[in-house]
């Protein structure tokens, strides 16, 4: 089982567009405000440093392919994409 994402980083919360806590999103409306979703929100409105330090590298590898589409900035995609490639290379 993967670890959780976070709802806050560096005291942030994450989705600030929504009244609701990050409980309350996941119990609302779980086929939607889901970990791919959150990881999503955090990878758009989030620095490369910040998502690194505070998403578990397992989340982020295994959520990769799927979310891999919503990061609009082709060097930040990049940055992602090596940041993957060479924490897995380095472990084989």
């Amino acid at each position: 089982m993967l670890p959780t994402i976070p709802t806050t980083t560096s005291g942030q919360p994450i989705v600030w567009d929504y009244n609701l806590s990050g409980g309350d999103l996941r119990s609302t409306h779980p086929e939607v405000f889901d970990q791919s979703w959150t990881l999503s929100r955090l990878l758009q409105h989030h620095s490369f440093y910040e998502v690194i330090n505070a998403v578990p590298f397992a989340v982020l590898q295994h959520y990769w392919p799927t979310i891999k589409p919503t990061v609009m900035s082709k060097s930040l995609r990049e940055a992602y994409e090596y940041y993957i490639n060479k924490v897995v290379s380095a472990t084989r």
